[in-house]
């Protein structure tokens, strides 16, 4: 990786989770209390922080929680959990204990200062039929960890049945995110452009029995919250704009290596459940 700039490394962007991770605060009860943070992955672009257990107050008593920051370099779009920097990350070492405070984050002798980081976050509305019928008939594939599951997945999505769908799907595949979580992320992400669902959809992201790291991206999901190409990819299909729709696709299918496919997998199974047409995906392995 280069050598810092002379000063130091800025945020260019903030998700709604990394803004909470450095904050120690949440929407949903008094600011926790503070837990060790670490390093505990790298990747060519980025590294995860994991901070945890946090124990926060809300409204039935207290809750513990693990959670996580990505930070990433500008080739890693902007996302909820992602800190994305305005150039190369600097180097660590899984295992390095970090200071955080909601202006900067130090590593040892590196400092990341927040300051001027633009806070992203998406903003769920209705898909209409037409913009479901866009998403259900996208050239997809059921990912190949599913296919002995996917014919006994519930036919539909009500409250018990989207428990029946995570019962089968979480933490089904392998890696940090398996195939079944990013599927079930991609159906949380559907039902999320109804407010109405979060609470429900919530509810379930928060015991689903898969990672920490799953478990933090399908928390952010369940409330309309992803990375910017899905937001790009719902607001084309309510438009209709083939254009960006294909190129919002194809960002997202090569995210990862099977993550982005899978969560195109669940957009268009909650589409198609969902929207005027039922259309089924194929049953062939990607």
């Amino acid at each position: 990786m280069m050598a810092p700039p002379a000063a130091g490394y800025r945020a260019r962007s903030i998700g709604l989770a990394a803004q909470e991770f450095v904050s120690w605060d949440t929407a949903e009860g008094t600011a926790p209390q503070q837990a060790p943070v670490t390093v505990v992955g790298c990747f060519k672009s980025g590294f995860y922080l994991r901070a945890g257990p946090v124990r926060s107050s809300v409204p039935n008593g207290v809750r513990s929680e693990v959670r996580f920051c990505a930070v990433v370099d500008p080739t890693i779009a902007p996302g909820p959990l992602h800190l994305q920097l305005d150039g190369p990350v600097p180097r660590v070492t899984v295992g390095s204990v970090a200071e955080v405070s909601p202006t900067e984050i130090v590593l040892g002798t590196t400092r990341i200062h927040l300051a001027g980081g633009a806070v992203f976050a998406g903003h769920p509305a209705p898909l209409d039929d037409a913009a479901m019928a866009r998403l259900a008939f996208m050239p997809i594939s059921v990912p190949r960890a599913l296919l002995s599951v996917w014919p006994t997945l519930p036919a539909g999505l009500s409250a018990i049945e989207l428990a029946g769908h995570q019962e089968l799907l979480a933490g089904r595949g392998i890696g940090l995110t398996p195939d079944g979580d990013d599927v079930l992320a991609g159906i949380f992400l559907v039902l999320a452009c109804d407010p109405a669902s979060h609470a429900t959809n919530r509810s379930l992201a928060r015991t689903a029995p898969t990672t920490d790291l799953s478990r933090a991206f399908l928390r952010w999901a369940s409330v309309g919250q992803a990375v910017k190409p899905i937001h790009q990819l719902l607001d084309a299909a309510r438009t209709g704009d083939v254009g960006a729709l294909r190129r919002a696709f194809v960002a997202i299918e090569s995210m990862g290596h099977s993550s982005g496919g899978a969560t195109l997998a669940g957009l268009s199974r909650a589409a198609s459940i969902l929207g005027p047409t039922r259309h089924q995906l194929p049953l062939t392995a990607s």
